[in-house]
């Protein structure tokens, strides 16, 4: 019987990037094989891998020079091929182009989805639900966008709050500045705090923490294009009221899907560091889901994830890379291991 829309056959140095296409997958509706949320420890895994191809309508390759030098990636194209020609339910095997690499014979003759231009992502993505589903989807999805919280029946009201008075050891927001010596084209430019939403009972909370944020600057001698420039404090959280542990994991939700993409992106030169980042948020993100939520642990994941994304972020600033996702994630780590504590 199958039970997922499609299994992704990857390397192990491609698994940031293979769980970064799988949350995008999702968001199209579509259920996904990936080994790290569906083989539990103690289970067999060339058994739980045979299970998952057989239980998936579709299977992609996904291609780049280490899957292709690997005994187990190998096998599973093999059996995908097999399954191909079952008579009865033929599984959709469709070939992922990561990165520069030989395939098997066996694929050559078969359309690619050609993901090694990073820009035109989304659009692939696209291409590839069409793949798996055989129906084209209404419209390309905006996968740099947050996820769409899930719907949720509305708590009774309650009176609001009163806004607490920020003390006079209030913090000092210093505003860096971004510099260009041609043209600064970006979405969102944050020089100082951001705090989005109406959220007033958050902002004051934040503003009466004893701490300093100061801004850094971004220069550039060229032109300067991002999605989104901070060099200062940006606190994500929305909805009204304060902070509650449903928005926490809402934003450490956006922090894995965006440090999955940092890691695709190469911006943690790493790899065992890369996947301890993404394991460390994970973990975190299972703590704060648990009953109950264990503020020590989360804080502790969120330590390891940190220190990793702020050796990053040094070297990617040390680089001159002031468009990297890493120098926007350090803040919001900081921030999210800071919320914890006030509300586990």
């Amino acid at each position: 019987m199958t039970q997922f829309d499609i299994f992704l056959s990857h390397n192990s140095v491609d698994k940031p990037w293979a769980s970064r296409l799988k949350q995008d997958l999702e968001r199209y509706g579509l259920s996904v094989w990936l080994d790290r949320d569906e083989i539990r420890p103690g289970d067999l895994f060339a058994k739980a891998l045979e299970s998952g191809l057989a239980g998936s309508r579709a299977v992609a390759l996904i291609i780049s020079p280490e899957a292709m030098a690997s005994g187990w990636v190998e096998e599973e194209y093999y059996r995908a091929l097999s399954l191909t020609k079952d008579k009865a339910a033929p599984v959709q095997l469709i070939p992922v182009l990561l990165r520069e690499a030989s395939p098997p014979d066996f694929v050559t003759s078969r359309d690619w989805v050609d993901f090694r231009d990073e820009a035109a992502y989304a659009e692939k993505v696209w291409e590839l639900v069409w793949g798996i589903t055989g129906q084209k989807p209404a419209k390309v999805l905006d996968l740099a966008a947050p996820p769409a919280p899930r719907e949720q029946s509305a708590p009774p009201a309650a009176a609001p709050a009163p806004v607490r008075a920020t003390p006079a050891a209030s913090p000092v927001f210093r505003g860096g500045g971004v510099k260009a010596g041609g043209k600064i084209q970006a979405d969102n430019i944050v020089v100082g705090a951001q705090i989005q939403g109406d959220d007033a009972g958050a902002a004051a909370a934040f503003l009466g923490s004893e701490r300093t944020f100061e801004a850094g600057s971004v220069e550039a001698g060229q032109d300067i294009i991002a999605k989104n420039i901070v060099a200062g404090f940006q606190y994500l959280g929305r909805g009204g009221g304060e902070p509650t542990r449903q928005q926490f994991i809402q934003e450490l939700e956006a922090l894995r899907q965006q440090l999955a993409g940092a890691i695709a992106a190469r911006e943690i030169e790493d790899e065992y560091a890369a996947e301890d980042a993404q394991t460390a948020v994970e973990r975190a993100l299972d703590q704060s889901r648990a009953e109950p939520p264990a503020a020590d642990k989360i804080s502790q994941q969120l330590d390891r994830a940190a220190d990793i994304i702020d050796s990053a972020a040094e070297t990617a600033q040390a680089a001159g890379k002031l468009g990297a996702t890493v120098l926007k994630l350090a803040p919001v780590v900081a921030a999210l291991k800071e919320l914890a504590g006030v509300l586990f």
